[in-house]
């Protein structure tokens, strides 16, 4: 009696524990269908999704400074340029876009963080010294180079403020920070005014453009050098 009655309970406990199995292979899946949807929401955004111009880049974009990376088509000023986002997942070859007949819809404005450089000529009003050396170095330096830009803020222009660095190169195994680099070559001074962004880099800054003073390289030859912002000012007013 008591052998019938042990075995009866193991079959009961059998069947109990095989229909635990497949309560949690259920869930499983469950649980592997909404990762996967997840991932797939996630891929759309960040790996396949073109940002086509500053316009499409959301507030949480920026609230959680994402990382932008694409190809530099075009320098209009010496602090600011255009850049052909890529995503990820982006099978066009960096030719092929230089290649393109590009408008301002099909770019992102992006604005150098924490420096201003010598302003060029615009709206009748005169160039500041040594504009056009600053303007031909940032050409020379990114014009059709790889960029990832951390999206920082939006300024009043509808520009994206960024912290941009060039990719690494075989031969050179490690990013160049563009605005220090611009400031190391003494086309840039630390921007002051409001709404300045820096992203952590404020002291290296200062730094580096203290070593381009004492060496006097670029508009720091002069003897008495106009900052870009006091520049601006004057003409302001």
């Amino acid at each position: 009696m008591v052998s019938i009655l042990g075995s009866k309970e193991t079959k009961s406990g059998g069947s109990g524990g095989s229909r635990e199995k497949e309560v949690i292979n259920a869930v499983g899946f469950v649980g592997l269908g909404v990762a996967s949807a997840f991932l797939g929401i996630l891929a759309h955004k960040t790996l396949i999704r073109r940002i086509k111009n500053a316009d499409m880049i959301t507030p949480a974009m920026i609230d959680k400074q994402a990382t932008l990376r694409g190809v530099v088509t075009r320098v209009g000023d010496a602090d600011n340029f255009r850049m052909y986002h890529t995503p990820l997942l982006s099978l066009l070859r960096r030719s092929a876009i230089l290649d393109k007949k590009l408008t301002a819809q099909d770019t992102i404005h992006v604005r150098l963080a924490g420096v201003d450089a010598p302003e060029t000529a615009h709206f009748g009003k005169p160039a500041q010294p040594y504009a056009n050396e600053a303007l031909e170095w940032l050409k020379r330096t990114i014009t059709g180079e790889k960029v990832a830009v951390k999206l920082l803020r939006k300024d009043r222009y509808g520009r994206v403020v960024g912290n941009a660095q060039l990719r690494a190169k075989w031969y050179r195994p490690w990013r160049k920070n563009v605005s220090m680099e611009l400031t190391r070559a003494g086309y840039g001074s630390i921007y002051e005014q409001d709404g300045a962004e820096y992203d952590g880099m404020l002291d290296k800054l200062r730094k580096v453009e203290n070593e381009a003073r004492r060496k006097k390289r670029g508009m720091w030859k002069q003897k008495n050098v106009e900052l870009p912002a006091d520049y601006k000012r004057k003409h302001r007013s």
